[in-house]
């Protein structure tokens, strides 16, 4: 699956469940200032995510510190699905 694939299905996730939004999202964006995600939405989010792709993400990814944007966020989930290709 490729990266522009992620990115455009966990947008669609995160702004019809979380964000209530129609505008763009930036990915560059902090995930915290930028969008008010608070700690329970991130894990919520991040469930959410696991359930898409069939992956888990460890207990030290559940905070803001791990992903600042949702670049980074994208980038980690690429990563993992590609692991369990293999």
């Amino acid at each position: 699956m490729s990266i522009e694939k992620i990115q455009k299905e966990i947008f669609k996730m995160v702004k019809d469940k979380f964000l209530h939004i129609k505008m763009e999202i930036d990915i560059e964006a902090s995930l915290k200032d930028g969008f008010s995600l608070n700690s329970l939405t991130m894990i919520q989010m991040l469930v959410e995510i696991e359930k898409m792709y069939d992956i888990e993400f460890e207990d030290e990814e559940l905070n803001f510190n791990k992903f600042h944007n949702f670049r980074e966020l994208i980038e980690n989930v690429y990563k993992k699905i590609n692991l369990n290709i293999i």
